[in-house]
């Protein structure tokens, strides 16, 4: 079964900086690829934020892998 870890890429003030940034961190890091990306918006303090993150993992050492890669 898949893991149910979710790894936070971004947050962004809007749904066409949230495609940008996705955009350019695929690109950069191919493997992202292979994960599904998710996005989920909230109402903060500043505004309406439009968060950024990858499901899909098959265990919880793969989604710490790839966040460490991705620092």
């Amino acid at each position: 079964g898949e893991s149910r870890v979710v790894v936070q890429l971004g947050a962004y003030g809007s749904p066409a900086l949230l495609q940008a940034g996705w955009a350019k961190l695929s690109r950069k890091h191919g493997q992202l690829k292979r994960f599904t990306p998710a996005t989920a918006r909230f109402q903060a303090p500043i505004g309406q934020v439009f968060r950024l993150s990858l499901t899909g993992f098959q265990s919880d050492t793969e989604a710490r892998r790839t966040c460490m890669a991705l620092k």
